[in-house]
């Protein structure tokens, strides 16, 4: 990555005594459900390196419930357009996640954050999913001409 560059990076938290949504362990035995405190759902802990150093930093932070969000429009630009790309991706691997949530709601999450969009490339991902939405098995009309002799 080049100076000026920047990479956005999304995470699924796991919630205290849910395991509903990833693999089961494989090896080691379910850890008992922690009790959490003062009203928390998550704990993150995230380590990270700056390009010019080679010392690792690490930050941890509790999750709240009074931390989340329910509206995404309150979100920022960048947030609202990466989670647009997420959607696109889990309808691609057949919609495992995305309950009601289709091409169309991707489209509009989209456009309403296209921003400055200098390069275009948030203008070619709105066609690209224009062109997965035509092509989705639940819009495909196939009609057979084949006749029987």
């Amino acid at each position: 990555m080049g100076a000026g560059h920047s990479v956005t990076a999304l995470y699924e938290l796991t919630l205290q005594g849910d395991r509903g949504l990833i693999d089961p362990l494989r090896y080691a035995k379910a850890a008992q459900t922690p009790s959490g405190k003062g009203g928390e759902l998550a704990f993150l802990r995230l380590r990270y390196k700056n390009p010019d150093t080679q010392e690792s930093r690490l930050i941890e932070q509790a999750i709240r419930a009074r931390d989340i969000q329910s509206d995404a429009t309150t979100s920022s630009e960048r947030f609202r357009f990466v989670a647009s790309v997420a959607a696109f991706a889990q309808l691609l691997k057949g919609e495992t996640y995305t309950g009601a949530f289709g091409f169309t709601d991707v489209q509009t999450l989209a456009r309403a954050a296209l921003g400055a969009d200098e390069q275009g490339y948030r203008h070619e991902f709105i066609k690209l999913v224009q062109t997965a939405d035509s092509l989705s098995s639940s819009k495909a009309v196939i009609k057979s001409t084949s006749k029987e002799h």
